[in-house]
């Protein structure tokens, strides 16, 4: 497996991981999200927001995960002091329904990723809505509930985990292009790595939930 950026000409491989995904929720009586649209715009508009990348993995020729980084505060939920420690959010992410295990898998590239930039986040944080994916997550993927909230949205469960260099990592995925950092060196500032900043974004909502199959 391997993970690139996803730029405008794997938005048709990104759509039929989204429409796959949509299919199987529906087909289970799941509510939709709908941060699809701002993984798309992102995509599209490339570079706006230099504090964020999408993230496609690939098994062969098949997208069969897709989801955001971002290096910014987190929002609703979180405490001030919280928000003060430097965070990278994985949002919006999305995986297909006939591959499962993913989660297990981005959990650790991600903590190594967020452990390779120059300037390493204090904590790699994500929300998410649904009960048997919080389940999933803690038992399973090894992250640090924070605490559960309820509002007019419904409910919402907070991750985090702490960045975590593993080398090991490169026999199960590979990164391509400014991912290659991934199982690789960590980014002396002269290797050309990924271009998030450590500055805070405004470009999406840092609360926007997981949305992978729990297993």
């Amino acid at each position: 497996m391997y993970a690139m950026r996803i730029v405008d000409a794997y938005t048709p491989a990104f759509a039929e991981l989204v429409g796959a995904r949509m299919d199987w929720q529906l087909a289970r009586g799941q509510a939709v999200s709908g941060e699809v649209s701002a993984l798309i715009d992102l995509v599209r508009l490339g570079g706006i927001d230099p504090g964020t990348v999408v993230v496609g993995m690939w098994d062969d020729t098949v997208m069969v995960a897709a989801f955001m980084l971002q290096v910014a505060a987190p929002r609703e939920g979180w405490t001030d002091a919280e928000r003060a420690e430097s965070s990278m959010l994985v949002l919006g992410a999305h995986t297909h329904p006939d591959h499962r295990g993913l989660a297990r898998l981005i959990t650790p590239w991600v903590c190594d990723y967020a452990a390779r930039l120059p300037a390493p986040p204090a904590w790699v944080r994500c929300t998410v809505r649904f009960p048997a994916i919080a389940r999933h997550l803690e038992q399973t993927c090894g992250w640090e509930p924070v605490r559960d909230l309820r509002n007019w949205q419904g409910g919402r469960h907070l991750f985090q985990r702490r960045p975590q260099l593993n080398d090991s990592l490169g026999a199960l995925i590979r990164g391509e292009g400014p991912l290659a950092l991934s199982c690789g060196e960590r980014d002396d500032g002269n290797s050309p790595g990924p271009e998030i900043v450590a500055t805070p974004s405004a470009g999406v909502h840092a609360d926007a939930p997981l949305s992978y199959r729990p297993e």
